[in-house]
């Protein structure tokens, strides 16, 4: 949804965040996913979406 703006607009953080999370669970096409668009954005981007991945982990 986020990587393709399918409801809205593209936002590449939390696209790389929610495949990254997938990752985690074992999603091996996330990880496709997820470096694709890891192409598309900067360090700073990916560290975002990192940290918003791991916030997610500790909330929930």
């Amino acid at each position: 949804m986020y990587s393709s703006g399918r409801n809205g607009d593209v936002d590449f953080v939390m696209a790389h965040k929610w495949f990254n999370l997938a990752v985690m669970g074992g999603n091996e096409e996330a990880r496709i996913y997820r470096n694709e668009i890891a192409s598309e954005m900067t360090q700073e981007e990916k560290a975002k979406a990192l940290r918003a991945a791991r916030q997610w982990v500790v909330l929930n």
